[in-house]
């Protein structure tokens, strides 16, 4: 952490990111973006004039309150928690996973204002990056940790752009890392079927564990029982005790795992869904092991699984288009389903019922809807937009549904297929006085052919 910062300190040279610039520019009361374009303190109070501020008092626009304010790191050195995909954060073992102290800061902006994204550094990964990053925050550094199918595994300073270390793997990288309940060692998986548990700050082989076909899912930890859970290739769920080096349980699912699984933390629940189209729902809570039920759909399923907080309901997507919201004991609540590439509504608000039965099970359809296009990535859902989950398709299209009921609340189309889940930008918030609503800032990696 800086102690000093004199007027002529850049910003980001002393070790500022983007996490440190918004909580910085939410305290000043200015744009985030003149932190970018003036990066020092003397440069940004000789050219911050009243007009570029959002919503600052004139006498807090001093050098002296400048200098006073200007601590980067305020509140966020001692931080520790990790960010993956479709926006989970994961804390340490003391902090637990649920409810975790989460805090968010506000940047002021017209709705229709364009926001600028600038690069502030870029790493040569030598082959195809097909999955997303790990951040993590730990003593006041941020790490990223990433692979490619170069079969390079990094750990790169997110605020410089330095590799902090490397290793290579016996096989290509196509799925995220994940790190152990107390943040000491980085979980990742490669084709050869191979696990890997790496030292967190050095990159050195703690231990391996050989499954029996590729690994592309994204492990998942158990803050109870420190248990890493992961899929393969191979049809098999594994349960591996990373301190005494072994598997304590393994679990058949009808088809490929590519899919991560997730983890009800209140209910010690697991849910997996493999290319069979196979949902299978486990007991974790006391070893041995059990299976609560299992739920065939009628396609596969390749991305990630979610769980609305408020219901516990699970929401899975299949490759076909189709959208389900499933609840913890296994019946089908809404689903959304692909057909003739329009969206409309299939069943009124009056409900039509559809009964049948599936695994023992009665399954209850309240809402269908039409996608355009194929879905290859899981929801996302986050803590500050609780109403909306977010559905990314091939054709190029964002779905928002409402969680409880699945109605549609509305659909943008960028213009390229979409193969990876939304994510939503938890720490900017966007404004509009006009119309007294606020918005979040959502990202969108898109598949091009170059």
């Amino acid at each position: 952490m800086v102690k000093e910062v004199s007027d002529d300190d850049d910003f980001f040279a002393i070790g500022g990111d983007s996490l440190a610039a918004a909580h910085l520019s939410h305290s000043l009361g200015i744009d985030m973006r003149l932190i970018y374009q003036f990066r020092s303190p003397s440069k940004l109070c000789e050219n911050n004039v009243s007009a570029k501020r959002l919503k600052i008092d004139s006498d807090q626009f001093s050098s002296k309150s400048m200098k006073d304010k200007i601590s980067w790191y305020s509140g966020y050195s001692e931080m520790q928690c990790a960010f993956s995909r479709c926006n989970n954060v994961h804390y340490p073992n003391s902090y637990g996973n649920e409810g975790g102290n989460r805090e968010n800061w506000s940047v002021e902006l017209p709705r229709n204002q364009m926001v600028s994204i600038q690069e502030l550094w870029k790493v040569h990964m030598e082959s195809c990056v097909d999955a997303s990053p790990l951040v993590v925050l730990k003593h006041s550094k941020t790490y990223l940790f990433i692979g490619s199918h170069s079969r390079k595994f990094f750990c790169i300073d997110a605020n410089s752009g330095s590799i902090c270390w490397e290793t290579i793997l016996e096989g290509r990288i196509e799925g995220s890392a994940m790190v152990v309940g107390d943040f000491s060692q980085v979980v990742i998986g490669c084709y050869k079927g191979k696990l890997y548990f790496l030292d967190f700050s050095t990159g050195s082989l703690c231990w391996t564990f050989q499954a029996g076909g590729e690994i592309k899912c994204q492990p998942v930890v158990h803050t109870s029982s420190q248990l890493i859970w992961c899929g393969s290739h191979d049809h098999t769920l594994y349960a591996l005790d990373y301190k005494s080096q072994r598997c304590v349980y393994k679990l058949q699912c009808g088809g490929s795992i590519f899919a991560s699984p997730i983890i009800d933390e209140g209910h010690s629940s697991l849910y997996v869904a493999s290319t069979s189209g196979r949902v299978t729902a486990v007991s974790i809570k006391d070893f041995p092991f059990h299976t609560l039920w299992v739920l065939e759909l009628e396609a596969p399923i390749f991305g990630s699984l979610s769980i609305i907080p408020s219901s516990r309901s699970v929401i899975c997507c299949l490759v076909d288009g189709q959208v389900f919201a499933i609840s913890p004991s296994g019946t089908i609540i809404w689903k959304e389903i692909l057909n003739d590439g329009r969206l409309g509504m299939f069943c009124s608000w009056q409900f039509l019922l559809v009964f049948s039965q599936l695994s023992n099970y009665s399954v209850i359809t309240l809402m269908q809807y039409r996608t355009g296009g194929p879905i290859f990535a899981g929801p996302c859902m986050s803590h500050v937009l609780p109403s909306q989950v977010l559905v990314c398709c091939r054709n190029g299209s964002v779905y928002s549904l409402e969680p409880e009921s699945g109605c549609h609340l509305w659909e943008y189309n960028i213009g390229d297929p979409i193969t990876a889940s939304a994510y939503i930008d938890e720490n900017l918030h966007f404004e509009s006085h006009q119309l007294l609503v606020s918005d979040r800032y959502m990202n969108l990696s898109t598949y091009e052919c170059i």
